[in-house]
């Protein structure tokens, strides 16, 4: 066991804490360990809608929060109690009122809305700097905290006032109506005050069926909302990089509640049909990382690359398309699909490079060209029209 010290002044650069498990009749140690780290604070507000340029200061004013939520509680170690008086605590600041979309955290601490992911982020970080083991369960559409306390966990649904330790009140609900006389469930008003417990609405193992993350995966479930919502309000790059941050926390994101290819397919089809190519070809690059080699992420890039080749030859620029085309060779697509788009963009970049007099893209693209086609009479036909197009150019100049 060891006694925790905060320092009112310091705290505003580090958050120190420790929890320490004493043995036998040893003596209390004092200890001072590190602050939660500066990057999961960050990301917690960034993955909730604290614009970057501000990052900095509102890290500030959550650390500030956080200390006087724990001056509030106080309390040396973690106990069944304290976590209780924790709920209670912050369910009368900085939790005010419930509203779905509110994830940011910062807006939770100026205005008091929030909702499952910002109580939960918030919640979490004040216990474990308590000292709690802090998990966070991910179901459908929620997220719900799990404290590992005195030897059992304890779920909290932080987003009721009454949500701390619902297993424990499911338990107690469920004997109170299936108790035998004197007070039988169809006599509801003819029970004590004390045994008027709901019927449980909560189904035994609940939170057994939620997927356990930790604080710092937890933030990836932020980046999921945040995409849900940006693609809703037509944002749909950013949606996609949403995805892509959420993947960076969440080990897998196939054992999420949300549908991320649907999401990802609902983000590509738009962009492309309305002729946003650049925007489609960025979200297929973002689902290629996501799924490298498959199928559809591979056929999105390519059809959105193949037109984006198109686009710049038209207008000239035989080294833009070069560019484009090169940077698909790059990247995880299927091979037969990148294959398909080097033959048919390298013939067309070559012809557009002999056209403005780029004879050495000209060149390289034909051998391009020439690498994929199997026809190898068609290969030589492009060598032959390219020195013949070359010397035609060339006489012409000397005339």
């Amino acid at each position: 066991m060891c006694r925790r010290r905060v320092n009112s002044v310091a705290f505003a650069i580090a958050l120190s804490v420790c929890s320490l498990v004493a043995h036998g009749s040893q003596a209390e140690e004092e200890c001072v360990a590190d602050p939660a780290p500066s990057n999961l604070l960050r990301e917690i507000l960034v993955a909730t809608g604290t614009p970057r340029e501000t990052v900095v200061t509102a890290e500030i004013r959550l650390r500030s929060a956080v200390e006087r939520t724990i001056e509030r509680v106080g309390g040396s170690h973690p106990t069944y109690a304290g976590a209780r008086k924790l709920h209670r605590a912050l369910h009368k600041r900085p939790f005010g009122e419930y509203e779905q979309q509110a994830d940011g955290v910062l807006e939770m601490l100026h205005e008091g809305s929030f909702n499952c992911v910002s109580a939960t982020l918030f919640f979490g970080l004040v216990a474990r700097e308590l000292g709690y083991d802090v998990q966070v369960l991910e179901g459908p559409g929620h997220l719900m905290l799990r404290l590992l306390v005195e030897g059992r966990p304890i779920d909290v649904e932080t987003t009721l006032v009454d949500g701390f330790d619902l297993d424990r009140k499911r338990r107690a609900a469920e004997a109170t109506w299936n108790s035998p006389e004197p007070w039988p469930a169809a006599s509801w008003a003819e029970r004590p005050e004390s045994a008027r417990l709901p019927r449980p609405a909560i189904p035994a193992g609940y939170a057994d069926r939620m997927r356990a993350v930790t604080l710092e995966q937890a933030v990836g479930f932020a980046w999921l909302n945040r995409a849900t919502r940006e693609v809703r309000g037509g944002r749909r790059v950013a949606a996609a990089e949403s995805v892509l941050e959420a993947a960076r926390h969440v080990e897998s994101l196939e054992g999420t509640s949300v549908n991320i290819r649907g999401l990802l397919n609902i983000a590509f089809l738009p962009e492309y049909e309305a002729g946003r190519f650049e925007a489609a070809y960025r979200i297929a690059e973002i689902e290629l990382e996501l799924w490298p080699g498959t199928t559809t992420p591979s056929d999105r890039l390519v059809a959105s690359a193949a037109k984006q080749i198109g686009a710049a030859c038209e207008r000239g620029s035989p080294r833009a398309a070069w560019d484009r085309l090169e940077q698909v060779r790059t990247k995880p697509a299927s091979s037969e699909a990148v294959r398909r788009l080097t033959r048919t963009a390298s013939g067309e970049i070559a012809r557009t490079a002999v056209r403005v007099g780029d004879w050495d893209l000209a060149w390289v693209a034909a051998e391009q060209y020439a690498a994929t086609e199997l026809d190898t009479h068609e290969s030589q036909r492009i060598f032959d029209w390219i020195e013949e197009r070359r010397d035609a150019v060339s006489l012409d100049a000397c005339r």
